[in-house]
């Protein structure tokens, strides 16, 4: 009974939206919810960038994940690329051997890893082990973005992985 009246609106007000109000109307007073509860809305925007930041650690962590494995996969197979090339192939043909095999690889990955999210979300699989988490919305326009980004690190990494041993294999040539 004590409360004066309150109107809530979905989007912000303009300035001249709020100089007709307070003409209009005695007594008005507008506020925004930053205003009223600001250090809700600074911890959110510490959240999102703090998630931001873990997660650009956690994708350079994934590139020299991505480039070391390569190395490796180079490295045990250095015999059999030193037989390709005197056997004729060239090192243009053997980067672009790795390079297919590394993006249906990367596209492989990508869908079956989407596809088994999609699962897990759809049924609410997580929700079981963590009964916190039983309710999660995918923001679904990352899909392509990730796709893109997978298949850019993938290619960097076999790029730089190849052109520092192929001048160790071709050297043998």
């Amino acid at each position: 009974q004590n409360t004066s009246p309150y109107l809530g609106l979905d989007e912000l007000l303009t300035k001249t939206e709020i100089e007709y109000l307070e003409d209009t109307f005695d007594n008005i007073e507008y506020s925004e919810w930053g205003d009223i509860y600001p250090l809700f809305f600074d911890a959110i925007n510490m959240e999102k960038t703090l998630y931001t930041s873990f997660g650009f650690i956690i994708i350079i962590i994934a590139g020299f994940n991505l480039y070391g494995v390569i190395n490796l996969i180079f490295y045990r197979k250095r015999r059999q690329l030193t037989s390709l090339l005197y056997m004729g192939a060239t090192l243009k043909s053997i980067k672009k051997m790795f390079l297919l095999n590394v993006y249906i690889i990367g596209i492989l990955g990508f869908l079956f890893g989407s596809t088994i999210s999609f699962i897990v979300l759809h049924y609410n699989i997580i929700g079981y082990f963590i009964p916190i988490l039983n309710n999660i919305d995918i923001f679904y326009e990352i899909l392509p973005i990730t796709f893109f980004f997978n298949i850019v690190l993938l290619s960097f990494s076999v790029y730089f992985s190849i052109t520092k041993k192929s001048l160790k294999i071709g050297a043998l040539n």
